[in-house]
């Protein structure tokens, strides 16, 4: 009788292990999504903000961190405080898509393994430098290979804005994700931060999750 009494301890006790280790599972899995960006919020390298030349400004063919490439004219990273810039969206840095004046509209690319087909979110967060004309909206074009391209706006006054979209990559490989300022190079240009390419889970899964978890609180309550 003690032996009996002893295992169905020792099953309870697994049993609330097990019904603890899955729920973590799914709430560590969903609130934890692998960025496949590398320095998405463009932490290095450390800018001292002196404009023109690195580590702050950066030009066509450079790169920021042997991840991110300037496509084309100049970009700044920014590390406030710095006024009358905002503060970053997340980090303590973010890069402004217009540079040094008289390179052209700046812009950056990345070029991404994706190993896993699926259904995958791109988000990121825009604001603008309004150091000079307030009137004239920030804005930049942003592409993921051939699967999706867009243009996005920011005017004076919004506070920062966070875009997402869902994009199906079918097969596994290279994609170039590149963001591009379309603001007159006589303005300061479109500011980007925490940029993010993440798999969503798929349902399936979950829902297997999820019927382990009642499958296991139904043995529990015909063991009470």
């Amino acid at each position: 009788m003690r032996l009996i009494k002893r295992t169905e301890a020792l099953g309870s006790r697994f049993l609330r292990w097990s019904i603890a280790t899955a729920v973590a599972f799914v709430v560590h899995g969903s609130a934890l999504a692998t960025n496949l960006v590398q320095n998405g919020s463009f932490e290095t390298p450390i800018s001292n903000n002196q404009f023109g030349r690195n580590p702050n400004s950066w030009f066509t063919g450079q790169t920021l961190d042997g991840f991110w490439y300037v496509s084309q004219g100049s970009i700044d990273i920014v590390r406030p405080p710095y006024s009358p810039l905002p503060a970053a969206y997340d980090g303590a840095q973010y890069i402004d898509l217009n540079g040094v004046p008289n390179t052209g509209m700046g812009g950056v690319y990345q070029d991404i393994s994706v190993a896993v087909a699926g259904v995958y979110t791109l988000s990121f967060a825009q604001h603008g430098n309004y150091s000079v004309n307030r009137t004239q909206a920030r804005m930049m074009n942003v592409a993921f290979g051939s699967l999706f391209s867009g243009s996005y706006a920011h005017s004076y006054g919004d506070p920062w804005l966070h875009h997402s979209v869902t994009i199906t990559i079918n097969t596994p490989g290279t994609y170039r994700l590149s963001f591009v300022s379309t603001t007159p190079t006589n303005f300061e240009g479109a500011i980007l931060d925490d940029v993010r390419l993440e798999l969503v889970p798929e349902p399936a899964s979950l829902t297997a999750i999820g019927v382990g978890l009642a499958s296991l609180l139904g043995l529990r309550r015909r063991k009470c």
